[in-house]
């Protein structure tokens, strides 16, 4: 897996943590190992050197896990369209176009198809405006969009083709900077849309707490993504400040400081422990998307 691939990642990274809203009374979803993201994937990148990277389910084994699921969607946890002219730099521009990416595929899961190409319409915007006009532009995404509006597979495949598109672009034009951002927005906003979920289902389901968990263990490979590809600036020393500060507060918990290796994503944390993980996760994608 080449790290062209970081938009692939960005668009589907937040998924598995929207199973957090899936969760239908005491029902619990199937526990499926796909579920889990593993950092042990080498990535080796054109300079030879290799770096962790995040290793997530198919497509197809994100659609499948999904629709078993009963996901219930919930518009007001996405970033409001309207939002997109308060983004002025790009960076912001970047870092908002992995925002709308994850509610896009969360909206596509739920077949939510109005919400979806309100959404492809603000991920087309952004494209042009950070210099991705090339992935709309080839193919007419827009009009194929409309007219399987009402077919979730093969929505599922112009998302991918969406990918594959950017991951060229950036792998093509050395846009390693630009992957690694919106790899970052798109994971605080499914984490995001995770916190919230877990706020809601904590008094009906007290796995939830392990399902935000699982997700933790990207958030070390953002760091490393952002700190070895993006470059220095007071934009991006703040994104990753904020990402440590989650991955910090995540591993001083007494639940997790006792645990060892994967383990330690494979934890229910407390209450108390949940409240502060999705406190920091909310004020964070907040500032992103400035509610």
């Amino acid at each position: 897996m080449q790290t062209a691939k970081l938009f692939k990642i960005a668009l589907l990274s937040a998924l598995p943590v929207f199973m957090l809203a899936s969760c239908e009374g005491n029902e619990e979803p199937k526990n499926n190992s796909n579920d889990v993201v593993s950092d042990q994937l080498p990535v080796e990148t054109n300079e030879g050197e290799e770096l962790q990277s995040s290793f997530l389910p198919s497509p197809l084994q994100v659609a499948m896990i999904f629709d078993k699921s009963g996901l219930e969607f919930d518009p007001s946890l996405v970033n409001n369209p309207n939002n997109l002219q308060k983004y002025t730099t790009k960076f912001e521009k970047s870092l908002n176009f992995g925002a709308y990416s994850a509610d896009l595929a969360y909206a596509v899961l739920n077949e939510k198809s109005k919400e979806a190409a309100k959404t492809l319409k603000v991920v087309k915007e952004l494209s042009s405006e950070i210099g991705l006009s090339t992935v709309f532009d080839s193919e007419d995404i827009m009009t194929r969009f409309e007219k399987n509006i009402s077919n979730k597979d093969s929505v599922l495949d112009l998302l991918v083709l969406i990918e594959e598109k950017t991951d060229d672009y950036i792998e093509e034009n050395g846009e390693h900077e630009l992957g690694a951002v919106m790899f970052a927005g798109a994971w605080i906003e499914g984490m995001y849309i995770g916190a919230r979920s877990a706020i809601k289902e904590q008094k009906k389901n007290k796995d939830l707490g392990n399902k935000l968990s699982e997700q933790m263990i990207i958030c070390g490979n953002i760091i490393k993504e952002l700190e070895t590809k993006a470059q220095k600036s007071a934009e991006v020393d703040k994104l990753i400040a904020d990402i440590k500060a989650i991955n910090d507060l995540y591993h001083n918990f007494e639940s997790v400081k006792k645990m060892e290796g994967d383990a330690a994503y494979e934890v229910t944390l407390t209450e108390d422990e949940m409240n502060q993980l999705t406190g920091k996760i909310i004020d964070i994608r907040n500032s992103i998307v400035k509610e």
